[in-house]
């Protein structure tokens, strides 16, 4: 004799709500001090070209080696232009909170 199979139902949770980083235009628009905004994501941006390009030139020797350096080269590159965003947008925030809000430079708490 034949067995009929039953469906099992499964709900289907939906996926956890997570919450994004605003984007860098959406950062501008709701700034209070738009120029600061614009220094910081100018100066995050360009700190990011100039190294991912550096390492990226740097490396590029080493891309004879195959497929494992090109993965390592891209990896690279990416991981670079991460961290020169966050070195060069937030130097850039330090230096406009000096000189332009005049704000001390303070260690530890206060």
């Amino acid at each position: 004799m034949h067995r009929q199979r039953r469906s099992v139902r499964t709900t289907r949770r939906p996926p956890p709500v997570q919450r994004q980083q605003p984007t860098d235009a959406y950062k501008i628009y709701t700034a209070t001090d738009k120029a600061k905004a614009v220094a910081e994501v100018v100066a995050g941006w360009t700190a990011a070209g100039v190294a991912g390009g550096d390492f990226a030139t740097a490396f590029a020797p080493a891309d004879v080696a195959g497929p494992f350096a090109w993965a390592a080269h891209g990896i690279g590159t990416l991981v670079v232009g991460g961290v020169a965003y966050w070195v060069g947008s937030t130097t850039t925030r330090i230096i406009y909170e000096l000189v332009i809000e005049g704000k001390p430079i303070t260690i530890g708490p206060e």
